[in-house]
């Protein structure tokens, strides 16, 4: 791997777009996996292994499955192993990714938070251990000084509609140097076909003082955390599209949907659809009346045709109800779909009628630089570049914060190749403000923040 100055920068021509307009800037880490509690504590880290990899309890997915390929252990990967041995086998399983997105963003990450240049491997895996762990000591290195250290503006975490939000209330107080939002996450009111449905409609029902026995006061119980939320600084919401569905349905179907359930009778998959559809169009609706933002995420990265369908149907359904209504500002929210499937922009930027919907790219798991090219052209293909909103990367550790800089330097790459080839002429104002924009305006003004 390159030094860190040149990392994906292919050319001078890059490097001086991404030094003079990308490096500098904030950084809005819009949908993140973060806990709010773990950055309000702000406690040092006990060494690489518990940031950087896994801490016993969670930990950076990506890595881990690696590790998996790499045919290690299951001890040395979540197991009952020691910290040095996870790292170390890690280690190993780097030697034998050279290529690979997770090799390149993890030695980015040691390389722009630590100023590691030299190559880790099993000879220096100790030496390099151990000087990590004694920077890991200091002040430096606490959770909010990583963030800091960033250049973040704002965090916004992923909270269930039940959550307190007390570590939100106290950073709020306490942080001055960025902004901690919280980010309200429906997916247990959604996922109806969980075995724990019922005891989530029991703890909602708690925490509002709202008897949940049909449809209306599960909607009464939503709209009082959704105040409750917007109380403690939310303005986001936060959908995630692995599971989603859609067939179309009435308020009586989901009412005789959620009674069903609640009487413990199964579900049949056409009605799971149907309680999921109505709950999300309901859902919408009230995010719109709050002036809130929808973000939607996830199940692209497996290039699921039946999500990108599902989608389609549903918010195509959703603008018939508009045009009927002819009041398009009650039903609609500003929505940000991310998608690392670039088929979706194909068949979701027609939908972009009132221009509501703006799209960003997602770094998954396999998402390298050339992958980023490829979402990029062809979303300047089906709509306008300067429209794009910067990949939600979800990043897993703190310094995989440094996943936004891998977007910023390929972003700043396939623009100087443009510019090379005469399809972009030079005009330093307007390829300063597309920058800015793509990596962070966007972003800033699609969440209304």
């Amino acid at each position: 791997m390159s030094k860190s100055s040149d990392f994906l920068l292919s050319s001078k021509k890059a490097q001086k777009l991404y030094d003079s307009y990308a490096k500098n800037l904030k950084i809005v880490d819009s949908c993140s996996s973060f806990s709010s509690r773990e950055i309000c504590e702000n406690l040092n880290f006990e060494n690489i292994t518990k940031l950087w990899i896994s801490n016993g309890v969670s930990g950076d997915n990506h890595k881990l499955d690696l590790m998996r390929k790499a045919g290690i252990q299951e001890r040395q990967i979540n197991g009952d192993a020691s910290d040095w041995e996870k790292f170390n086998a890690f280690v190993k399983t780097l030697e034998l990714s050279y290529a690979n997105p997770v090799y390149e963003r993890s030695l980015l990450e040691l390389q722009k938070y630590f100023g590691l240049e030299t190559t880790l491997d099993s000879k220096n895996a100790e030496n390099i251990w151990n000087t990590l762990n004694a920077k890991l000591a200091t002040d430096e290195y606490k959770p909010r000084s990583i963030i800091a250290k960033s250049n973040v503006d704002i965090i916004i975490t992923e909270d269930d509609l039940t959550d307190s939000l007390e570590y939100h209330r106290l950073l709020s107080i306490e942080e001055k140097r960025f902004r901690v939002l919280p980010g309200w996450s429906p997916r247990r009111v959604l996922n109806i076909s969980s075995k724990n449905f019922t005891s989530f409609i029991l703890e909602l029902s708690i925490s509002t003082d709202v008897e949940i026995e049909d449809l209306e006061s599960l909607e009464t119980a939503i709209r009082i955390r959704m105040n409750y939320f917007s109380e403690n600084g939310c303005s986001i919401a936060i959908h995630d599209l692995e599971n989603f569905c859609f067939e179309p349905s009435t308020s009586h179907d989901a009412n005789c949907i959620l009674e069903k359930v609640l009487a413990h009778k199964e579900l049949s998959t056409s009605e799971i659809a149907k309680y999921y559809a109505y709950i999300q169009k309901f859902l919408l609706k009230e995010y719109a009346r709050r002036d809130w933002t929808l973000q939607m995420y996830g199940g692209s990265s497996k290039s699921d045709k039946g999500i990108s369908s599902s989608i389609c149907n549903f918010f195509k359904d959703l603008q018939k109800q508009n045009l009927n209504a002819n009041c398009n500002q009650i039903f609609q929210p500003r929505v940000i779909l991310y998608s690392s499937d670039i088929d979706n922009y194909y068949q979701l930027i027609a939908l972009n009628y009132n221009q509501k919907f703006r799209f960003g790219g997602e770094l998954c798991e396999n998402s390298k630089g050339v992958d980023i090219f490829k979402q990029l052209e062809v979303y300047a293909n089906v709509d306008l570049l300067g429209n794009f909103i910067q990949a939600h990367v979800n990043a897993q550790s703190f310094i995989g914060l440094a996943q936004h800089d891998y977007f910023r330097r390929a972003f700043c790459n396939f623009l100087a190749d443009l510019m090379s080839s005469g399809r972009i002429r030079k005009n330093s104002n307007s390829i300063r403000q597309l920058v800015e924009n793509v990596c962070y305006m966007n972003a800033k003004r699609q969440l209304g923040l």
